[in-house]
């Protein structure tokens, strides 16, 4: 799966983001959520300025990581 994830990073390198983004989608439907792919899914719909749906990825990635992770709001505000 990771040579896939690498060929993609390759079309977002090119400026083929709407390609790039359909296949995060693909690998992150066929492994699960991974904050790396959702990341670089909310990252091309930035380029493509889908701005609500990267800023709506971007708000469930900071929500996963403070349920998985509940030290890290204490280590934000302090």
């Amino acid at each position: 799966m990771l040579w896939v994830v690498m060929l993609v990073v390759v079309c977002m390198q090119e400026g083929r983001y709407d390609e790039a983004m359909q296949k995060f989608l693909q690998v992150q439907h066929v492994g699960g959520y991974r904050p790396d792919l959702a990341y670089n899914i909310a990252l091309c719909q930035y380029m493509l300025k889908q701005y609500g749906a990267a800023h709506t990825c971007v708000g469930e990635i900071i929500a996963k990581g403070i349920k998985e992770h509940p030290g890290i709001l204490f280590n934000l505000l302090v």
